[in-house]
Parts: structure tokens; C-alpha cells; sequence
């Protein structure tokens, strides 16, 4: 580069950066789909009510957070200039429901940072729950095909927990855990459903093991293992579909948000 061009060059940096530091103009900016969702809980949580609005509330909290965490912070545990945010956006205005909103998760959360998709994807599924919508069957590809079959393995092994258990728990419980069979075979029908166009869908084994330590012997501890099972459950389910970016990833959502409604439901949670 001759001095003229880099004299044209000097300036024209020069008045890019007018007013700030080359350190702010060149610094990091806030993540554009995680502070979209922070915002848009933000405006949840001030149409909604009730726990629902508690819930988006808190969403909001953990979503400025990673928006900050992404950044990065100075000793001061404050994020750079380039980094400022406002956590009202009068273009991001809140859902009616949670369905609406939960679709704002399945299109940005595959665009969204891979270290953030733990946070983004739990949040997605407590929005599912809420929404109890029934999922539209997808076409599933060779990889989500895969974490469908492992959970549908895991679904069957649960409902054989789940039997297993009834035969400790007191009457009460064990109508509880009928509720929680009937949601699980409902599931199993879905992924069923779901992989039989690839020809490949796993069947219930005849029996599965369950370690001495944890097998049920009376109702305390019987309704304390189907918590541990139903839980395990919906945590695969949600680490399933943090794996997903394609098509399927609201079938997933879906999936995971039914497990934890059903678990939530139960008595067995309180």
C-alpha cells in the first residue's frame, strides 16, 4: 500500500472510531441470538403472569448472564463497551403463549453458540411443558434417527422401572405411576412412529437389570426410585436435543417438554 492510500486509509479509521477506543470499536458485541432470546424473555415475563412469568423472569436473568459470559469481563467483572446491551427491545415484543415463544427458540438456537446450547435447549424445554402441544412427526435424519433410537430404548426401560416400582408403592403413588406408563407408551408410540420409515426401531428387551443398591424394597423407597428414573428420563431427552439442528429439533423440544410436564404432574414430584 503506497503513503496516499494508507494516509486515505488512516482516515477513514480515524472516522469510523470518532468518539470511542480502537480497543471498544474492535472489541467483542453481544451475542445476537442468545440476547434476542434474553429480550424477548424479558418482554414474557412482563405480559405473562403467574409462574409462567416467574419462569420467563428467570430465563431472562440466566440468558443476560451468558450474553455477559460470552463478552467477557475486566477485572471489575465489567464487559466492554462494544459489548453494552439493552435488555428492552421494542422489536422483540412478547408471545401470546408459550408456543410462540418456543418457536423463536427452534429457529435460533441452531445458530446459537455451541457452549450456550446447554442453557438455550433446558430453557426450550421448560417452554415445551408449558406449551403441551402435540408434535408433528418428522422425517428424521440418519443422526437424530440414532438419538431417537437411544431414547426410545431408554422409554422402555423406564416403563419396566416404573412396573417394578408399583409393586412397593401405596395405592395413591401407584395411580401416580400409571399416569407416568401411559405418558411413557405414548412417547414410545411417537418414536416408533417416527423410525419406522428407516427400518430400524428398537424393541423392549425381556427384562433389564437394575442394581441391588437401587431396586425399591418398601413405598419410600420405591416412589424415591421412580423420581430418580422419571428424572434420568427427561434429562436424556433434553441432552438429545441439544444435539439436534435440523428439521427435528421442535419434535425433540416436544418430546422433552412431555416428559417434563408428565413428571411435574405427578404427584410423585411434590
Amino acid at each position: 500500500m503506497n503513503r496516499g492510500l494508507r494516509l486515505l486509509a488512516a482516515a477513514a479509521l480515524a472516522s469510523t472510531l470518532a468518539g470511542c477506543s480502537v480497543v471498544d470499536a474492535l472489541g467483542p458485541s453481544a451475542n445476537s441470538q442468545v440476547l434476542t432470546l434474553g429480550q424477548l424473555a424479558e418482554s414474557d415475563a412482563e405480559a405473562w403472569s403467574g409462574e409462567a412469568a416467574d419462569l420467563r423472569a428467570h430465563h431472562a436473568r440466566d440468558l443476560f448472564a451468558e450474553v455477559e459470559r460470552l463478552c467477557g469481563t475486566d477485572e471489575e467483572g465489567r464487559i466492554p463497551e462494544s459489548c453494552d446491551y439493552e435488555r428492552a427491545n421494542p422489536e422483540v415484543t412478547a408471545h401470546e403463549d408459550a408456543a410462540g415463544s418456543l418457536a423463536e427458540y427452534v429457529d435460533l438456537i441452531p445458530a446459537a453458540p455451541a457452549e450456550s446450547r446447554e442453557l438455550l435447549t433446558a430453557q426450550a424445554v421448560d417452554l415445551a411443558a408449558l406449551a403441551d402441544q402435540p408434535p408433528a412427526a418428522p422425517e428424521l435424519s440418519p443422526a437424530d434417527a440414532e438419538l431417537a433410537r437411544d431414547l426410545l430404548r431408554r422409554e422402555f426401560a423406564a416403563v419396566y422401572a416404573l412396573d417394578l416400582a408399583q409393586a412397593y408403592t401405596d395405592p395413591a403413588d401407584t395411580a401416580a405411576l400409571d399416569t407416568l406408563i401411559d405418558a411413557h407408551d405414548t412417547r414410545v408410540r411417537l418414536l416408533e412412529d417416527a423410525l419406522g420409515p428407516t427400518g430400524d426401531v428398537p424393541v423392549a428387551e425381556a427384562g433389564y437389570a437394575v442394581p441391588e443398591t437401587e431396586a425399591p424394597s418398601d413405598p419410600a423407597g420405591a416412589r424415591s426410585f421412580a423420581v430418580d428414573v422419571e428424572h434420568s428420563l427427561v434429562q436424556s431427552w433434553a441432552q438429545a436435543a441439544a444435539q439436534v439442528d435440523g428439521a427435528s429439533l421442535g419434535w425433540f423440544l416436544a418430546l422433552a417438554g412431555d416428559a417434563a410436564r408428565a413428571l411435574e404432574d405427578s404427584a410423585l414430584a411434590r
